[in-house]
Parts: C-alpha cells; structure tokens; sequence
C-alpha cells in the first residue's frame, strides 16, 4: 500500500480502475487484469508462430546454421543434411524433421512482443480515460 494522498491521487490519475478504499483494484481493473494476461499469452502464440517464416541460404555453409524466429532468433538449425539442386535455397522449419537448437531468447522475444502489446493497450486506455476526462472546450 501507498501511504500518502499525493500517492493515491498519482495512482487514481494513472489508472481509472485504482480504489484506495477497496484495497486497490476494482472489479472493472480486475478485468483489465485478464485482458493482460490473454495479450500475454497471444504474445507467445505470435512469437511461436514466427517459426513459420521461411529463411533463405545462399550457400551450404549457410545452410549449416540457419536461424529462425523473430525478433530475435531463438532457434538454430543445420540444413545441410538436405541435398537441394543449387542455391540459393529456401527453407522453412520444420519440428518433426530439424534437428534444432533451442536458445533461451524465445522468452525474450516473448517479454519484448508482450511489452509492445500491453503499451499499446495502457496507452489505449489512458487515452480514452483522459479523453473522458477533460472538459468539452465551448
């Protein structure tokens, strides 16, 4: 708990769903609360999703240590057990037949996107709560 009435009035101005006399957050901010989890784990659903997108070799050295993931890449893989005509060479991943790397910046990955989507979603809501807010000018 913040004592103080500057404090709890910084808290009320920074987020609509703060109550000091309920012990916090109201039942509209509890909601929020499950908006941000649901963007959480959307987040991780997109960050696993960007394994689908397709990585080019221009060599077969290349091929030996392609990455894939976004924004960071967070998994290797070592392509050169296939035999393609030439190359360049496209490749998408593929679970079942890759023998891939896992690196621990898949969950970076996750905090950066989950951070993109809840700033969006706070700016959202602040800008409507201030929209509220201010006096109709005339």
């Amino acid at each position: 708990m913040i004592p103080g009435a500057r404090a709890r009035e910084f808290l009320r101005e920074r987020d609509p769903g703060f109550d000091w006399l309920k012990g916090g957050l109201t039942e509209g901010s509890r909601a929020w609360r499950i908006v941000y989890l649901l963007l959480a784990v959307i987040a991780l659903g997109i960050v696993v999703a960007t394994l689908a997108i397709p990585r080019t070799a221009s060599s077969r050295a290349d091929a030996g240590h392609l990455s894939f993931g976004y924004p960071i890449s967070f998994v290797q893989v070592d392509e050169r057990v296939w035999n393609p005509p030439g190359y360049p060479q496209t490749y998408r991943f593929d679970p079942w037949d890759d023998i891939a790397q896992w690196n621990g910046w898949l969950f970076v990955d996750w905090a950066l996107v989950t951070g993109v989507l809840w700033s969006a979603l706070w700016l959202l809501r602040r800008g409507a709560t201030n929209s509220r807010r201010s006096p109709n000018p005339g």
